[in-house]
């Protein structure tokens, strides 16, 4: 219309367009808001259940001299938080791939069921690659980073905590000592992290932009003998 100078056509489409933004932005926020809504509920819910759990039956007492558990209190404030928000956004993620698959799965198979394979088996590959090499090492650096920052945490609020002790027997070299020593290890494993994360950014942008190329050089062969159009091609 713009090109053929239809004014009436160019304020329809104008029009068109925005009834679609005015139906599309409400149904966008609150896929958001309700997101945010489950994450808050679990959230509360999740909390409440661990704080009835640590604080019954003397829990919290054996917990204190379990050392195979450390600080109980991250735990249970920071960790749940970080659980249920991270478990909600994977969640989303795979279901919104999960119909882009089916929305797809259809087109590409009436035009090439070799293409529809290859992806299938491209990303089944892909996936393991990622979780096994990089998403074990993240996990287990992402652990150990949790209990390095608390115990970092730990040592500095001892500071608060017993400023008079401490003050008293002259100890401010001590603890700096100690603190120094916990945010050593506090920037050594995230020195670790981000090179992980780099060799998985390497990894990720490889396979997105060879998973460009790679659907055309499937049905190239089909296309030069004449058995597709250029238009299904592109």
């Amino acid at each position: 219309s713009m090109s053929e100078k239809k004014e009436g056509d160019f304020w329809q489409a104008v029009g068109s367009y925005m009834k679609i933004v005015l139906i599309a932005c409400p149904i966008f926020a609150l896929t958001e808001f309700a997101e945010a809504r489950f994450v808050f509920q679990w959230r509360k819910w999740l909390t409440r259940h661990c704080m009835q759990q640590y604080w019954s039956g003397r829990c919290f007492y054996n917990v204190a001299r379990d050392d195979m558990i450390d600080h109980p209190d991250q735990r249970i404030c920071e960790d749940v938080n970080h659980f249920t928000s991270r478990a909600c956004s994977l969640l989303m993620k795979v279901a919104a791939k999960l119909v882009n698959v089916v929305s797809f799965v259809a087109v590409l198979w009436s035009i090439s069921p070799s293409l529809v394979v290859f992806l299938v088996i491209y990303s089944l590959i892909t996936t393991i690659v990622t979780t096994l090499i990089f998403g074990e090492r993240l996990e287990k650096l992402e652990l150990k980073s949790r209990i390095t920052e608390a115990e970092f945490r730990c040592n500095m609020m001892r500071g608060r905590e017993h400023s008079e002790e401490i003050a008293f027997y002259n100890g401010g070299g001590v603890e700096l000592a100690i603190c120094s020593k916990s945010f050593r290890n506090v920037m050594e494993i995230a020195s670790q992290q981000i090179n992980v994360g780099f060799m998985l950014q390497l990894f990720q942008y490889t396979v997105e932009y060879v998973t460009v190329i790679m659907p055309y050089v499937i049905v190239a062969e089909r296309y030069f003998k004449g058995e597709m159009e250029f238009g299904v091609l592109s």
